[in-house]
């Protein structure tokens, strides 16, 4: 079996999906999406009421909408993926 034009390894079994198993993960849900911020290339959940005392925001940034897997517009090619692992 070939999938964008590479075979399978020799010994390799494609059986499909598995009861149970994910196609896709959610890293930002809806609830956490409205205190989510991008800060330095980092994801950033803040609480939705601050703990410690100080009620002003550290980050300017506008809130992240949801993040999952299946709808990341930075989707990777299975060639990407084969470099990233090779």
């Amino acid at each position: 079996m070939e999938r964008d034009g590479q075979p399978y390894a020799p010994g390799h079994v494609v059986t499909g999906l598995r009861p149970g198993e994910r196609l896709h993960e959610t890293l930002i849900s809806e609830d956490e999406a409205r205190h989510t911020v991008e800060q330095n290339g980092r994801y950033v959940i803040l609480p939705e009421n601050a703990t410690w005392g100080d009620t002003t925001r550290p980050y300017s940034a506008m809130p992240m909408q949801p993040y999952r897997s299946d709808t990341n517009p930075q989707q990777l090619t299975v060639a990407q993926l084969r470099s990233l692992i090779a």
